[in-house]
């Protein structure tokens, strides 16, 4: 049917970026073809099968082969089907607004978990910490937080979000209070360890692995060189808050 057909493109294109369909609010007869016809198909019967559970049918998909693989370099791939509609990689994708500020406070171990509620304003406020969804949206006057990180107008359907890159995203990361306050938490989580340990803790929390010699020497160089000395820690742990790892799936 074709509520399953759009669905199943609806959360292929959340998983990966893009749709089997590219156009996820058109399946009319002058849209593209699907890129995987039988798989889209194939989906679409599994996901009715299942009672339309959607748990069910990101189970399937995020166990597979194909959502699993890496960025890998095939010459001969890239020169047949370079913008990869084919997936015979992963594309790399950046976080959206949500994520990326929920995966910040979640670092942080600041995230308030709270459910339900009233919408709270979070635009420059560096105490804000419940989830962005819960984010006040004003439609009339979208908050420019929201506009900077490529937010879905309010006023007017969207199927798919569409992403940016603009000066005013990394001068955001870099000046705002918001980030600076959850890399005094970030630095606070790891206060009774010193050194090396304390860099290496801070690696672990942030990236989830640890850091790489030359990582950890650059660390430590801008630690002992950084002046004020009291606010290197600081402005180290901001620096891996906002970097590429943090803001970038693999």
């Amino acid at each position: 049917p074709l509520t399953a057909r759009v669905m199943v493109n609806r959360i292929w294109l959340q998983l990966f970026g893009q749709g089997l369909v590219k156009t996820p609010s058109d399946f009319g007869v002058r849209a593209e073809l699907p890129s995987h016809p039988k798989l889209l198909d194939h989906l679409a019967a599994e996901f009715v099968a299942n009672g339309w559970s959607m748990k069910q049918l990101i189970r399937s998909i995020v166990l597979s082969t194909t959502y699993q693989q890496g960025e890998t370099a095939h010459a001969e791939y890239a020169e047949r089907d370079p913008s990869n509609r084919l997936l015979w990689q992963m594309n790399r994708r950046r976080l959206d607004l949500e994520s990326m500020r929920d995966s910040v406070l979640a670092v942080a171990g600041n995230l308030d978990l709270k459910q339900s509620g009233r919408s709270e304003k979070i635009e420059n406020k560096s105490n804000a910490n419940r989830r962005t969804i819960y984010g006040f949206i004003d439609r009339q006057n979208l908050p420019s937080l929201f506009r900077t990180f490529d937010f879905a107008g309010p006023d007017t359907t969207c199927g798919r979000r569409f992403t940016t890159t603009i000066p005013q995203q990394p001068l955001y990361l870099l000046n705002s209070p918001f980030i600076e306050a959850q890399a005094k938490r970030l630095v606070e989580s790891v206060q009774a360890l010193k050194g090396e340990e304390r860099i290496r803790a801070m690696f672990r929390q942030t990236y989830q692995r640890d850091p790489k010699d030359w990582e950890l020497d650059s660390a430590e160089l801008f630690i002992d060189q950084f002046v004020p000395y009291a606010a290197a820690w600081d402005r180290l742990a901001q620096a891996l808050l906002v970097s590429n790892e943090m803001m970038f799936i693999d």
